[in-house]
């Protein structure tokens, strides 16, 4: 007769830790043999795979994951991380114009996606659309003219432009303003504005112009602690989830910059500044218990080179997030494989297979290029983070390395 085990499931449960721990040891191997390749050699490298399971994230791999390195547009993870908690999916940036009097006052809630080109495109709208839509509707209720457009932006400081911003992109897109009234990205004409409440307040007084209410005033700036009880005429929202996408798939770094502030804004109840706004980020990041240590921020986008964070941070930030009852909307909110900054990754034979596994936020600034996000095999989902600096002594590109090391999780993960 075969020898029956005295505790069967014990033994069953170290056979499957054993396994367990096999596979791990062959992620393991493969993670170690890529961190080891000489392109990376006196690189910065910070590496971290979790996956993500009812009781909390589980380490699969870490390589230096506790050393803060420059995080670059990965940065944008932090900063929508804690907006979309705070917010929730359903909330919207609000922008309304009332009356008051013979003038008209136009609110900003620092909703830096009013006017966006590819929100009005996917709407199928024009980019003056939405002011025109409020000017045609004014006229049909039988508003003809009005004495000043005034100009609300307190929810944000007037500090538009970030001082430690590189000054090699000053003038493009990368760097365009932001205020608590914004519009069209604030470019006009295909330039950078230097004040976004005068581009909004003047775009939407040429869409007024157009539908025939004449002002006979001017474009001025409400008073610092101005009160005023008007009647609302007109408001736009702009999904949260909108502002969330456009940061972490297309990398957009005002949409980050107008959620920091906003962040900042709400925590204290006083205009929104880069300091309020990395401060809100920062309490929500140590409410996940993230030591202080291991995050500093200088902005919400991650363009500025004083930032530092550690792959651990982001991974128990992404996880946290995706384990969310609602989590599936924030994952969505990233970029996948042949769109947004994603757009030519996973192409190759060797990795193109991964690339219905992942979503995940690119990062590009000076000689540091970092990928995070995540990855789904097998009905097991995980985090990872991969942060990349000083590699250019040896690869002036490591975005293929990346990849490969994400496609080596996701083959791994499909092995039983």
């Amino acid at each position: 007769m075969p020898m029956v085990p005295k505790y069967p499931s014990i033994t069953l449960l170290a056979l499957a830790l054993l396994a367990g721990a096999a596979r791990a040891d062959t992620l393991a191997a493969r993670l170690n043999a890529l961190v080891a390749d000489p392109q990376l050699k006196g690189s910065s490298l910070g590496l971290h795979v979790v996956e993500i399971t009812p009781t909390g994230p589980v380490e699969i791999y870490s390589h230096n994951a506790d050393a803060p390195l420059a995080p670059a547009s990965n940065c944008k993870i932090l900063t929508t991380a804690a907006a979309f908690e705070r917010y929730g999916p359903k909330a919207t940036f609000k922008t309304r114009l009332f009356k008051v009097g013979d003038d008209l006052i136009l609110v900003g809630s620092g909703d830096p996606g009013l006017g966006d080109e590819t929100l009005l495109n996917q709407a199928g709208m024009g980019p003056t659309q939405i002011f025109d839509d409020w000017a045609d509707a004014l006229h049909k209720s039988g508003l003809t003219s009005y004495h000043n457009l005034i100009l609300d932006e307190r929810v944000f400081d007037a500090q538009y432009f970030h001082p430690n911003w590189p000054a090699n992109q000053r003038g493009t897109s990368s760097e365009a303003r932001i205020g608590g009234l914004n519009f069209s990205d604030n470019i006009k004409n295909g330039t950078v504005v230097t004040d976004p409440g005068a581009l909004a307040g003047t775009s939407l007084q040429a869409s007024l112009a157009k539908a025939g209410i004449a002002s006979t005033g001017q474009l001025l700036r409400i008073a610092p602690d101005a009160k005023f009880d008007g009647t609302l005429l007109a408001f736009h929202e702009t999904p949260i989830l909108s502002v969330l996408t456009r940061a972490n798939t297309d990398s957009v770094n005002m949409m980050a910059e107008g959620l920091c502030k906003r962040l900042g804004h709400d925590a204290t109840d006083q205009p929104g500044t880069w300091q309020n706004g990395t401060d809100a980020v920062k309490a929500y990041l140590k409410s996940l218990k993230i030591p202080d240590g291991d995050v500093t921020l200088d902005d919400g986008s991650g363009l500025s080179d004083k930032n530092r964070v550690t792959a651990r941070a982001f991974t128990t930030v992404l996880a946290h997030v995706a384990a969310r009852p609602d989590g599936a909307l924030y994952v969505q909110t990233f970029a996948v494989p042949g769109e947004g900054s994603l757009i030519k990754r996973f192409k190759d034979a060797a990795t193109a297979p991964a690339a219905k596994a992942i979503h995940a936020k690119t990062g590009h600034i000076n000689n540091v290029s970092t990928l995070s996000g995540y990855i789904e095999a097998g009905g097991r989902h995980f985090a990872f983070s991969i942060l990349c600096g000083d590699y250019y002594k040896n690869t002036p590109n490591v975005n293929p390395w990346q990849d490969q090391v994400c496609a080596e999780i996701y083959k791994w993960a499909l092995t039983k």
